[in-house]
């Protein structure tokens, strides 16, 4: 914001607001959007007198760290996971679209357009609840040699 004020306000320099504002946008490695939102910043310190607030750093919530609704989630993909052998994390998101849940989430005071949430999203969640992804492993690969004509082969072999 100062460096678009002072390149702006230079009699020196002959740049327009908008050349100055991209100017400062394309030394800090941006771009045009950029520049708009350094002159955006300007006009509402010049209106209200407040700096810009930004919310880099700052902790979000999420729905997955309210305990009781956690606990419900794990017990989902639980059962999902007894009854079929596996879970995916659609199966999530559609267990948050579910009705039921729908309703828990509004009498939790959770505003409508947070109440769904994306594939991506579950499995953020999914990792976060320590369940991992990946094909379930057959078990211990045997490839015959103990089968009784291997064996009988092998003594056989040996025995020479």
């Amino acid at each position: 914001m100062l460096g678009t004020l002072r390149l702006f306000l230079d009699p020196l320099v002959s740049l327009t607001w908008h050349q100055s504002s991209m100017m400062i946008s394309k030394t800090q490695g941006h771009g045009s959007h950029f520049a708009r939102k350094i002159r955006d910043w300007i006009h509402v310190y010049l209106a209200k007198r407040e700096l810009p607030k930004h919310n880099i750093g700052e902790y979000s919530s999420s729905l997955i760290d309210n305990e009781s609704f956690c606990l419900k989630v794990k017990l989902q993909v639980q059962t999902i996971a007894a009854k079929e052998g596996y879970f995916r994390a659609d199966d999530i998101v559609d267990y948050v679209a579910s009705d039921e849940v729908q309703r828990e989430l509004e009498e939790m005071g959770i505003p409508i357009q947070e109440r769904t949430i994306s594939v991506w999203t579950a499995r953020w969640w999914l990792k976060r609840l320590d369940f991992h992804f990946g094909v379930r492993k057959n078990g211990m690969y045997i490839d015959g040699h103990e089968r009784e004509d291997v064996v009988a082969y092998r003594n056989a072999f040996v025995k020479r």
